[in-house]
């Protein structure tokens, strides 16, 4: 958004995606103290650091909760191949 014009419709919708794109994320992972995100002076949402290792700690949960259900989908594959 630094190369564009600020008060252009260019400029507006990129605001506007940047905007939903991190509002996605401050839904989907729950950032929703104040301390992990601001709203800065051009109107742009910033996760701020605490909410990124936030963002960080819950990404990584998820790939290991997928990661023992994929062991666990083929351990009991393994268990039902050998009965």
């Amino acid at each position: 958004m630094s190369e564009l014009t600020r008060g252009t419709q260019e400029y507006r919708e990129a605001v506007l995606q940047a905007n939903g794109a991190a509002l996605e994320l401050i839904s989907t992972y729950g950032l929703l103290k104040d301390e992990d995100w601001e709203l800065d002076e051009n109107g742009n949402y910033r996760i701020l650091d605490s909410g990124l290792d936030k963002l960080q700690t819950k990404r990584e949960e998820a790939v290991r909760d997928n990661y023992s259900k994929k062991i666990n989908e083929n351990n009991a594959d393994l268990n039902a191949s050998a009965s």
